[in-house]
């Protein structure tokens, strides 16, 4: 994956994340890249060694971008697994992920994703901002 292309930006309770791609799976692949280097502090990178099915797949791309980001916190905290690729298919999503690299912890605790926005920008990337909720 080139270098990751997000945004974040701390709020009362938790962060703001901005993400943009050149088409949905980059998207997708910024979106939780962003979100994960908010927990863990740093950007996780690496090849996929196992690949995850979501399904239900929504329908729409924010949608998409909500389930991506709760399934790669759920693989993150319960499986010790962190997501670096995303794949989109007409019917289902795929999470490309790696092992929690070692010495690599937790940082911060989401307790709630919120889908905020969905667009364009400027220059035609697809552009996304997700609220983070920190808990405690």
């Amino acid at each position: 994956m080139p270098r990751p292309r997000f945004r974040l930006a701390a709020q009362a309770g938790g962060a703001r994340l901005d993400a943009w791609g050149n088409d949905e799976e980059e998207l997708l692949t910024h979106a939780v890249a962003g979100l994960l280097c908010h927990v863990l502090g740093r950007a996780a990178r690496g090849e996929a060694v196992h690949w995850h099915a979501m399904a239900p797949w929504p329908e729409d791309l924010g949608g998409r971008v909500l389930v991506a980001a709760k399934e790669a916190l759920y693989r993150l905290n319960l499986r010790g697994e962190v997501t670096v690729e995303v794949v989109s298919a007409p019917d289902r999503g795929y999470l490309g992920v790696t092992p929690l690299p070692h010495g690599w912890s937790l940082r911060a605790e989401i307790r709630a994703v919120a889908f905020r926005s969905l667009g364009v920008s400027r220059s035609g990337h697809l552009r996304t901002t997700l609220v983070l909720a920190d808990a405690g």
